[in-house]
């Protein structure tokens, strides 16, 4: 049976009986389990935006999936799995524009345990189709989006890679990474790729940005590459990054080899922390320190 809107009294009642917890922390909500006033609430909104999220309008299920995804940071201390699963599904098919904004608040703080796979599963997915990809996004006769969509969201799912700090993370966009075809590299979906690995820091992370270098050498996309590890580099406030040329590969090679004990070797697992941009502009600590920081 199809669920119909709420009648406004019931809305107003679930206003004011909602929880009033602050954003990051509910003090009930512990081990792991939501507490049962954020469980009915949850319950609530989400039976209330069902038809949002089943709606014909592309914009409609885009802000049902906003308003569902923020029910989480009413106890942002423990991500709730309902709230992830529902994000989950709506990777699973339809528009691209409704999957990439799934993706992108799937791994902004919500539930490790879902995000984390959901996440590895796409960029698996990803790589096994990279050779037809943006028709295989696409569908037949664009079903599911234009070309420039199909690209966008690839670009987005390399970009918000960088919020999930995870080892399984971090191997799966290497490993989409490495699929693509060499034309890409320097490009924007490939940039994307390689901002985030970097982000990650890792040696294995780092590696898998230099096995980008090739015969381009000399070339604009090899120079962006460069480029994004000199900032890298500068991040972590070393001052030796080697100069683009010919033997680039080389002397990012020997650059990391002096510095691999600086990095974080592993990454661990994911816990379902957001990272706040406000932290961007704190002096203490630093952008770099946060990343790095257990």
């Amino acid at each position: 049976m199809r669920l119909t809107a709420m009648h406004p009294l019931f809305s107003i009642a679930l206003l004011l009986f909602a929880p009033t917890i602050g954003l990051d922390e509910c003090k009930t909500c512990k081990k792991g389990k939501v507490c049962t006033p954020h469980v009915k609430f949850e319950a609530s909104e989400i039976k209330r935006l069902r038809g949002e999220l089943e709606s014909d309008s592309i914009d409609d299920r885009i802000e049902a999936l906003n308003e569902i995804a923020a029910l989480t940071f009413e106890h942002e201390n423990v991500p709730s799995a309902r709230v992830a699963k529902i994000l989950v599904t709506a990777l699973e098919g339809g528009s691209l524009r409704v999957r990439e904004a799934a993706i992108e608040l799937l791994t902004d703080g919500q539930h490790a345990g879902i995000a984390v796979p959901a996440l590895v599963e796409v960029m698996d997915d990803l790589k096994r189709n990279m050779y037809g990809l943006v028709p295989w996004l696409a569908g037949k006769k664009g079903v599911r989006g234009t070309s420039a969509e199909a690209m966008s969201y690839i670009e987005t799912v390399m970009r918000v890679s960088s919020q999930v700090p995870d080892d399984r993370v971090l191997k799966a966009l290497a490993n989409v990474l490495a699929a693509m075809p060499w034309e890409m590299y320097g490009q924007p979906v490939a940039m994307a790729a390689t901002r985030s690995l970097l982000e990650l820091g890792t040696p294995a992370a780092v590696r898998a940005v230099l096995r980008q270098f090739n015969s381009q050498s000399g070339s604009d996309e090899m120079q962006a590459i460069n480029d994004a590890l000199t900032d890298f580099a500068l991040d972590l406030e070393f001052d030796d990054a080697p100069e683009y040329g010919k033997d680039a590969s080389k002397q990012w090679n020997r650059w990391l080899k002096k510095h691999v004990r600086s990095l974080p070797s592993k990454l661990g697992k994911w816990r379902g922390k957001r990272i706040d941009e406000d932290d961007e502009d704190d002096e203490e600590p630093s952008e770099a320190e946060w990343r790095y920081l257990e």
